[in-house]
């Protein structure tokens, strides 16, 4: 027989104590300068073993028998008294507490001197606490430093937060690299494209390398020169979704390329004239020539319910499969197919991967997410019953269905809600007299496709707010069990 026993924390607080007291056995002293312009110097006394183990960078410098192992010391520049300290009682005890203040630089110490683990704490911490205020100096050190996981925090932020972005007083010193990564993405949520070409015009004038008043010169030259920062970015704009009237004022401004000035132009006249052929013609050509002009950015443009992109990135997060949207397709819709469950099985049943997207007349907005969808095949049920009438309905399995909220009556942000476990059998209802159903009622929309239940929870799991409170949870979705009506239900499936 054996046993083991363990006392880690004991250990911690001995091997801290290691660090703490004078005169420990002390075998290596790191020399702090922390402003080159002084003579000014801390000493920190370590122990090679410790520093070994913990950083690649110290058990470099030990096994190379370089000058500062011979010596026993090494000198370290610019580096905050305060951040040694902080970063030495993490490397003995293994704790650290990292603060909006310091969190930057114990980042580019951790880099600097290959503390890994520590650098993703840092990182896990600034991707917690990204704001606007603090967003473009993190991108920037983010090159500085070489912080990818940094980098793709900040612009996963700037895509969702542009808006507000481009109003900031540094919006000037994002890096043009990264300004052609953010426009150019489909992700990217703006009210209003030509607030994002009037954006990238402040952002050139500003970062216009020009010895004299840019403001004196004339304004052909002034076109000119923000012509040529522009150039690289202009083509990412979604000239597209920009109305007719401002198009013409950015044909005054002449800051777009003639060629594509003129594609644009003619691409308006083709959808005003519903010449879908000419815009087909010019979408094609756009592409082969890699610019986005005529490239929409959000992939639910048909949808009446779907208006922001944040909700849109929501759903493509929830939904976490890149070629189901790209290919989406509307496949249903009330307002357009009418509100009856016969059109909806008609359109909809046997299309595999399914989004629902329900809004009431109160606004609220949810829905749910099949990876299999309604199936008319009987043999494909996990379970198949007859009700009074003779006509039989059935229950689908999936256990990748979801429903989500992104608008409800409790204000709980937005938040995807799988099928519970061992329920995954039952986590769609077949019935052609049915609108779409998901569980046992925990959304079930009536033949009229107008009204119906949400009996949430009996198969899928519940938001914690509201998992005591089964009167909450039938009123979570819509703001009551079922006295709610729908203005507009949509149903997506990919277009294969």
């Amino acid at each position: 027989m054996s046993r083991t026993f363990t006392n880690t924390e004991k250990l911690q607080k001995d091997l801290l104590t290691l660090f703490e007291l004078e005169n420990n056995l002390f075998d290596f002293e790191i020399i702090i300068h922390e402003n080159a312009k002084t003579d000014k110097k801390t000493s920190f006394f370590c122990h090679r073993a410790i520093l070994s183990c913990r950083s690649e960078y110290f058990k470099g410098l030990f096994r190379s028998n370089m000058k500062e192992y011979q010596e026993g010391k090494v000198e370290l520049t610019g580096i905050p008294i305060k951040i040694m300290k902080v970063v030495l009682t993490y490397i003995y005890s293994g704790n650290i507490t990292i603060t909006q203040e310091n969190a930057i630089e114990i980042l580019i110490f951790a880099k600097k001197f290959c503390f890994e683990e520590l650098a993703s704490f840092c990182t896990i911490f600034i991707k917690e606490n990204i704001s606007l205020e603090n967003v473009i100096d993190l991108l920037n050190l983010s090159h500085q430093f070489d912080c990818d996981r940094v980098h793709s925090y900040c612009i996963n932020f700037m895509l969702k937060n542009f808006q507000n972005l481009f109003m900031h007083p540094d919006f000037s010193q994002i890096q043009e690299k990264d300004l052609q990564q953010i426009i150019q993405s489909d992700n990217l949520y703006v009210e209003h494209e030509v607030e994002l070409f009037n954006s990238l015009i402040s952002w050139a004038q500003a970062n216009i390398n020009y010895n004299h008043d840019f403001q004196k010169l004339s304004n052909d030259l002034q076109s000119s020169k923000i012509r040529q920062k522009l150039n690289g970015l202009i083509n990412r704009i979604r000239f597209c979704e920009i109305p007719h009237d401002e198009i013409s004022k950015i044909q005054r401004m002449n800051l777009v390329d003639n060629q594509v000035m003129s594609d644009v132009l003619l691409f308006q006249k083709a959808k005003l004239e519903k010449n879908h052929e000419k815009i087909s013609e010019l979408k094609q050509k756009a592409l082969s020539q890699k610019i986005q002009i005529f490239q929409r950015r959000s992939c639910f443009r048909d949808s009446r319910i779907v208006h922001t992109k944040q909700h849109e990135n929501y759903i493509k997060e929830w939904v976490n499969n890149k070629d189901f949207f790209k290919k989406i397709k509307l496949g249903f819709s009330g307002k357009r197919d009418g509100f009856d469950c016969h059109q909806f099985h008609k359109l909809c049943d046997n299309k595999g991967q399914t989004l629902v997207l329900i809004q009431t007349t109160q606004r609220y907005i949810f829905g749910g997410f099949s990876s299999v969808g309604w199936n008319n095949d009987i043999s494909t049920w996990s379970r198949c019953r007859k009700d009074f009438d003779g006509n039989y309905f059935g229950f689908i399995s999936d256990e990748n269905a979801f429903l989500f909220s992104l608008k409800n009556h409790l204000k709980i942000p937005p938040a995807k809600f799988p099928v519970k476990n061992g329920k995954e059998d039952i986590a769609l209802r077949y019935h052609d007299k049915y609108g779409p159903t998901f569980g046992l009622y925990d959304i079930y929309i009536q033949g009229n496709l107008k009204n119906g239940r949400t009996n949430f929870g009996n198969s899928y799991t519940l938001p914690k707010e509201i998992e005591e409170s089964q009167r909450e949870a039938t009123a979570f979705f819509a703001g009551s069990f079922d006295k709610w009506e729908i203005e507009e239900i949509e149903i997506f499936f990919s277009n294969k």
